[in-house]
């Protein structure tokens, strides 16, 4: 998890139940942005690729994904950010 947070990431409601919200403040537009989320083994359980974003707000429906840990990642320009969050 990150320690400082290059992309400006927020992410909410943590816990969650079906559905996540994704917000970056920090990205240049002229590098594409990658988003992951992951489980704790490891496994990339999503990714979007974004263009041409100074910002992004997303949402996300897990729903299909089991009650656990995950981290979401965000890159940009080699600025990386991670989230822990938690799946009711």
């Amino acid at each position: 998890v990150s320690q400082n947070n290059p992309v400006g990431l927020t992410v909410w409601p943590n816990p969650f139940n079906n559905e996540v919200h994704v917000a970056a403040a920090n990205l240049l537009s002229s590098a594409s942005t990658t988003l992951k989320i992951v489980d704790v083994l490891g496994k990339v359980v999503m990714t979007n690729v974004y263009t041409n974003k100074t910002e992004l707000h997303d949402n996300f429906s897990l729903s299909h994904l089991s009650s656990g840990v995950y981290f979401i990642s965000i890159t940009n320009n080699n600025q990386h950010s991670v989230f822990r969050i938690v799946k009711d």
